[in-house]
């Protein structure tokens, strides 16, 4: 068996995405990634990625500047702790970890209806 479980997820801005990647490097790249932690509006936790390096493991994994990680291999980033975060990002070495990120529109792009 074994439920779902929604989740919050917190406030979406309007256009926001979710996009769900599977993250995966080798020793000799590194993640590619760097990841800052912040407070959102809400005052919880909110790990933003700061950096994404040309030809590094989050370019591959089509990760962009600013997209906030939601979740981590099933668990809810707000429920992680920078540590927690840098571990399983570090430990994916040869083995793919599933990210959630939300990604909101870029200033001044807009979506037609």
């Amino acid at each position: 068996g074994g439920g779902g479980g929604g989740g919050g997820g917190g406030n979406l801005v309007a256009g926001s995405a979710i996009v769900e990647t599977y993250f995966q490097h080798n020793k000799g790249t590194g993640t590619g990634i760097v990841v800052r932690e912040s407070l959102d509006p809400a005052g919880m936790p909110m790990f933003t990625l700061a950096e994404v390096r040309e030809g590094g493991a989050g370019q591959l994994a089509h990760l962009r500047r600013g997209d906030v990680i939601i979740g981590l291999d099933g668990a809810l980033a707000e429920e992680l702790s920078m540590a927690q975060v840098a571990a399983a990002l570090d430990g994916a070495v040869g083995r793919p970890v599933l990210l959630r990120v939300r990604r909101d529109p870029r200033p001044g792009e807009i979506r037609s209806r």
